[in-house]
């Protein structure tokens, strides 16, 4: 998918998984939408898609591993159905606003190096805010949060 100058993708929904690097460094890929069926992604598989600003995660439950690393214009996400977010799955982002979703297990450095990021908020009952999770998010002017275990190092640099 990295030469191919794909813009917009919308996948069957009979498909049940995209691999590991599947779009990795697409970097013409601006839109991307999941099918409803039950489906799950690799580790990476949107990683370094530059222009990918829209995304439609249709019933995804989790994101794996760096799977929107380095997607410098993505800039929103709805995450109401996700129940897990792996390592570093938005490191190096375009996000701006992040609401996550109640009860969500959360990797670290979710968010680590998202220089556009302003605004967290934290769903009901998120387990643990681990290791990392906003380190290098020097444009972060809100964090809305009940009370919650903060893992080792968490903390904006």
């Amino acid at each position: 998918w990295q030469v191919t100058g794909v813009q917009t993708c919308a996948l069957p929904i009979y498909l049940t998984t995209i691999g590991a690097s599947a779009f990795y460094n697409c970097r013409s890929l601006e839109s991307i939408s999941l099918p409803t069926s039950s489906i799950s992604l690799g580790k990476s598989t949107f990683e370094g898609c530059a222009s990918l600003a829209s995304v439609s995660l249709g019933t995804l439950k989790e994101i794996p591993a760096q799977c929107f690393k380095d997607c410098s214009a993505l800039n929103s996400i709805d995450l109401g159905n996700i129940d897990s977010i792996g390592y570093q799955a938005f490191a190096s982002s375009g996000l701006v606003e992040v609401k996550l979703p109640a009860e969500a297990n959360l990797g670290e450095g979710v968010f680590i190096r998202c220089a556009n990021l302003k605004k967290i908020v934290f769903g009901e009952n998120t387990p643990l805010i681990p290791a990392g999770f906003l380190s290098s998010c020097g444009s972060l002017e809100s964090v809305r949060s009940e009370e919650r275990r903060v893992g080792k190092e968490c903390r904006s640099r």
